[in-house]
């Protein structure tokens, strides 16, 4: 920073805080809430969290996933995630479809929330070879909207991440010769859920419901 300081070079940290920069940031908690709503006002009794993440210890989709359970009354528990073993790869087509055969095989689920778009075609695929009707018997959700999501089949329900804001933010904030001097400003971009058919609004009175901004319910 002290180099850069000395060349007068620009400087903006992205999905990060660098100190005496300013910082662009994505905010995955909202899209995880609205998510997790949905699974939750669909009806699923029995929905099941992939994530690496635990309750004591959550990231920002956990955080998300927390605040809608407490915005509907419950409160979610470790016994709902399902924790990533230490050698599966976290964006890995066949770590989803093998999650999804021991969640199958092991216990109740009626919904699957998993942590990227890739985990969660392979827990399409295994519920296929299954037999498992999706969404009909099982809501699945995917994160981050990657191009292939809308093409599966089902097409996948899932989180969209901010892609070209958060960069043309950047390079605004580089033209306007933001750094390591003076005020530093910081922009937070939302994620938002993006509705297809392997988890759809069973009504559409409930868009409302879904579609909430998680400071609006009183989370931290």
């Amino acid at each position: 920073q002290a180099k850069l300081r000395s060349l007068e070079t620009p400087l903006v940290a992205v999905d990060s805080n660098i100190p005496n920069a300013h910082s662009i940031l994505i905010d995955r908690r909202t899209g995880a809430f609205q998510a997790a709503r949905l699974l939750l006002l669909s009806g699923c009794r029995n929905p099941v969290f992939l994530s690496s993440f635990r309750i004591s210890n959550p990231d920002q989709r956990i955080e998300g996933i927390m605040c809608a359970y407490k915005s509907l009354g419950r409160r979610l528990t470790e016994g709902d995630i399902y924790l990533f073993k230490g050698d599966q790869a976290i964006s890995s087509f066949y770590t989803g479809y093998e999650c999804a055969e021991d969640i199958l095989r092991t216990r109740a689920c009626d919904g699957m929330f998993c942590y990227n778009d890739e985990i969660a075609a392979g827990a399409l695929r295994a519920m296929n070879d299954a037999n498992v009707k999706v969404p009909e018997e099982v809501r699945v959700i995917g994160f981050d909207n990657l191009p292939f999501s809308g093409f599966s089949t089902p097409s996948l329900t899932t989180v969209a991440q901010p892609v070209d804001e958060p960069a043309v933010a950047a390079l605004r904030l580089c033209d306007a010769k933001p750094g390591l001097a003076g005020k530093m400003r910081l922009e937070v971009f939302e994620t938002k859920l993006v509705v297809r058919e392997s988890a759809p609004l069973p009504s559409n009175k409930l868009r409302d419901k879904v579609f909430l901004k998680i400071n609006g319910e009183g989370c931290q």
